[in-house]
């Protein structure tokens, strides 16, 4: 379990008791399970009343020392927020939502010795998950078929699913109680989650399409080249920004907007251009042979066509295979889906259809 630290110091006095309350504290927790991902400190109680529902979006450890006024304040803003009561124990309050597998837990402190008085069974039963989450991206169906195909898979657990979409990219989270996690019918369902939506699948974790491609690519050590004369250099901006590296595995990179640049940079025949024109599936496939044959890359990528019949061609020495669509949509739509859509087939192609990413 992971949470934040929210540290609230107000009394110079206690600075000597943080000092050794704060990484003994951090240390207890790690042993116990519950691992600080960051820590917040404030020096007045208005500050930290400002932005306390912020900080209560994930699990929280309050550690303040603080007037009973004050104390009363805080637990009614925490129980407003939550909207429940928080329990009670020895040394401080706490609440867990088991839906969201969130927690608070609240210390005042005054001295070292509450840290030896923890019950270790009640924290780890305070942050144990009662909840288990699996995650599966998708991409090339829109969330309403995600749905339907998830509808139709046995479920005789019940097993919660959520679907989250941006375009064509989607996120399904699968919850399991932890009583039927890992059992033989929750591996079962994911297995046939697995199964049904197998060529839509590019990760189980929630890494977008750009973080996995960069997390093959590091393994592979793959040269692409890419040609783009659809996009007008949207592409090119995007995996600039998005793939991390790029540069260690792009050796070319061409954007082109005119024939002429079809000729002279890429050395497309002229006379073979001027028979089959620029938007045609032929020079589709003589881009992607020239982008072979005049650079050092393994994988080629290409990127052509009109806005109404846009093509992806990928591919190798072996084979270059073409992707054809048919969108009925504004230009700025099918830009963005067709530069997702070729990262995909990218990913796809690097693990050569492998149904886990």
């Amino acid at each position: 379990m992971k949470a934040n630290l929210i540290v609230l110091k107000t009394q110079e006095s206690q600075e000597e008791i943080y000092s050794v309350i704060e990484p003994t504290l951090t240390k207890f927790l790690a042993q116990n399970g519950v691992d600080i991902t960051k820590s917040i400190y404030f020096k007045q109680f208005d500050e930290l009343n400002k932005s306390l529902f912020g900080l209560l979006e994930s699990c929280s450890i309050l550690l303040v020392d603080m007037s009973m006024e004050n104390i009363d304040f805080l637990f009614t803003q925490i129980e407003k927020f939550y909207s429940a009561k928080m329990s009670s124990f020895e040394h401080g309050k706490y609440w867990k939502d088991a839906q969201s597998n969130r927690c608070c837990l609240m210390f005042n402190i005054n001295n070292l010795d509450f840290i030896k008085d923890i019950d270790k069974n009640f924290l780890k039963q305070l942050f144990a998950p009662t909840k288990f989450l699996n995650i599966v991206k998708t991409y090339g169906l829109a969330e309403s078929e995600v749905r339907r195909v998830l509808r139709a898979i046995p479920n005789e657990n019940n097993f919660e699913w959520y679907v989250t979409a941006s375009f064509f990219d989607c996120e399904i989270d699968i919850l399991a109680e932890a009583e039927y996690y890992n059992t033989k019918a929750h591996s079962e369902y994911i297995r046939l989650i697995y199964e049904t939506l197998g060529d839509y699948i590019y990760s189980d974790t929630d890494d977008s399409l750009f973080q996995k491609l960069e997390e093959l690519l590091s393994v592979r050590k793959t040269k692409i080249a890419i040609c783009d004369t659809l996009t007008g250099g949207l592409f090119n901006n995007l995996v600039r920004k998005n793939l991390v590296g790029w540069n260690q595995y792009i050796c070319a990179f061409y954007n082109i907007n005119r024939e002429d640049d079809l000729v002279n940079i890429l050395k497309i025949n002229e006379n073979y251009l001027a028979e089959h024109g620029a938007d045609s599936v032929d020079t589709m496939y003589e881009m992607a042979a020239q982008l072979l044959e005049n650079t050092p890359a393994s994988i080629v990528l290409v990127l052509t066509g009109t806005p109404q019949k846009p093509y992806i061609a990928l591919g190798d020495k072996e084979a270059i295979h073409l992707y054809k669509f048919n969108f009925n949509h504004n230009n700025t739509f099918i830009y963005n889906m067709m530069c997702q859509t070729a990262i995909f087939k990218l990913l796809k192609k690097l693990k050569k259809n492998d149904i886990l990413f």
